[in-house]
C-alpha cells in the first residue's frame, strides 16, 4: 500500500480553495494545512474544508508540517520565492500559472528543481480538458496552413493586483500564457511575433491604487516554423458590468474546429457539421491527480517546468513587441 502524501496549500483565495477541492477527491493524500497571510482567510478555509491547521507564514508551516507537496496559489510575483524555498527543502511543488512574474524568477525555479530531488510542475489545466484532446485529434483533417484564432474580452478584473506589472503582470503574463502553451503543444516551434497593445483600464477609478498598470489590451500575431499562424486578441480593461466573452477556433483549407468548452463543433469541407458534446472541463482535477501519481510512482509530470519557462519567454517577447512596435524573432527555442 502506498503511503499517503502530506499536502499543504499556500494561498487560500479562490484558486487555493479550488486546489483544496481537487485534493479532497484524491485518496492518496492528506490535507494537513492551509497558509495565507490573511489570518481570517486561512482560518475560514481550514474550517470550511476541515483542514487541521492554518498558518499565516509559509516558512513556519514548512518547518512544523514538513509537507510532501505544496500547491502555490499566490500572486505571480510570489511564485518563485515560495517555490524555490520549498524545493530546496525537498518539497514537491505544484504552482499555478504563470510559472513566475518574469523569466529570471522562473529560471530560479527551474534551477532549484534541477538541483533538488523534488518535482516541480506548473498548472496548465487546459491541457487536461477533453476539448484540447479533440483539437489535437482533428487538426490533421483541416489541411495544411492552419490559423489559430482566440478572443478574450473582459471587464476590469475584480482582483486588481492582476492589473499590476509588479503583481500578476496583466493578461499577457497572467492569462495569455494558456493560449501560448496551447499553441506550442499544437503548432510546435514558434518563429516570430508581432503585437500592438494599450492600457484600457487607465483612469478607471477601480484601479486608482495601482500605480504600475500593465498592458491590458493587445492584438497578437504569431507565426510558426511549420507555416501555421495565430491571431490572439485580449482585453481586460473594459468597464465594470461588461459581461465578457471568449472564443477559440482553428481554421484550415479543409474546415474549421470551434471550441465551446463543454463541446466542440467541427465544420467539414462538404458542409457537414459534427458536434462533440459532454466534454470534461475540470482540468485542475486531472492535473492535480496526475501530479500526485507522478510523485508516488517516480514519474515526470506532463507539464515540465522547462516548458512553462518557454511559455513565459514568449509572453515577454509579446510585451517587447508591443513596447518596440517591432517584430520579435522567437529564437528562444534555438
Amino acid at each position: 500500500m502506498k503511503n499517503k502524501l502530506k499536502v499543504m496549500v499556500v494561498g487560500a483565495g479562490d484558486m487555493g480553495r479550488n486546489h483544496i477541492r481537487c485534493y479532497q477527491g484524491i485518496e492518496d493524500v492528506i490535507l494537513s494545512a492551509v497558509v495565507d497571510s490573511n489570518e481570517n482567510r486561512a482560518k475560514k478555509a481550514s474550517e470550511d474544508f476541515k483542514i487541521p491547521n492554518a498558518y499565516t507564514d509559509y516558512n513556519t508551516a514548512f518547518e512544523k508540517e514538513k509537507p510532501d507537496i505544496i500547491s502555490v496559489c499566490l500572486p505571480a510575483f510570489l511564485h518563485s520565492e515560495v517555490s524555490v524555498k520549498a524545493l530546496k527543502q525537498g518539497i514537491n511543488v505544484l504552482c499555478e500559472k504563470p510559472i513566475a512574474l518574469n523569466v529570471q524568477m522562473a529560471q530560479d525555479m527551474v534551477n532549484a528543481a534541477k538541483s533538488s530531488k523534488a518535482k516541480l510542475a506548473i498548472i496548465f489545466q487546459e491541457r487536461y480538458c477533453d476539448f484540447f484532446e479533440e483539437f489535437k485529434k482533428r487538426m490533421s483533417l483541416l489541411g495544411k496552413g492552419l490559423i489559430y484564432r482566440a478572443t478574450d474580452m473582459r471587464e476590469i478584473r475584480p482582483k486588481i493586483l492582476m492589473h499590476s506589472k509588479s503583481g500578476n503582470g496583466g493578461p499577457i503574463i497572467d492569462c495569455c500564457v494558456h493560449d501560448i502553451d496551447r499553441l506550442l503543444q499544437l503548432f510546435g516551434r514558434p518563429k516570430m511575433v508581432f503585437a500592438i497593445g494599450d492600457v484600457y483600464a487607465k483612469g478607471k477609478k477601480e484601479l486608482k491604487n495601482i500605480h504600475d498598470l500593465a498592458i491590458d489590451t493587445a492584438s497578437i500575431n504569431m507565426e510558426f516554423e511549420n507555416g501555421n499562424k495565430a491571431e490572439i486578441f485580449f482585453c481586460w480593461g473594459l468597464p465594470k458590468g461588461f459581461s465578457g466573452f471568449s472564443n477559440m477556433e482553428i481554421l484550415g483549407p479543409e474546415g474549421v474546429i470551434k471550441n465551446y468548452r463543454d463541446r466542440i463543433e467541427h465544420y467539414f469541407k462538404d458542409g457537414k457539421i459534427e458536434t462533440v458534446s459532454g466534454l470534461f472541463t475540470d482540468g485542475h482535477k486531472r492535473q492535480i491527480k496526475e501530479f500526485v501519481s507522478a510523485i508516488q510512482n517516480g514519474e515526470q509530470p506532463q507539464v515540465e517546468p522547462q516548458q512553462s519557462l518557454k511559455v513565459l519567454k514568449v509572453a515577454e517577447a509579446i510585451l517587447k513587441s508591443i513596447e518596440t512596435c517591432k517584430i520579435v524573432d522567437l529564437n528562444i527555442y534555438a
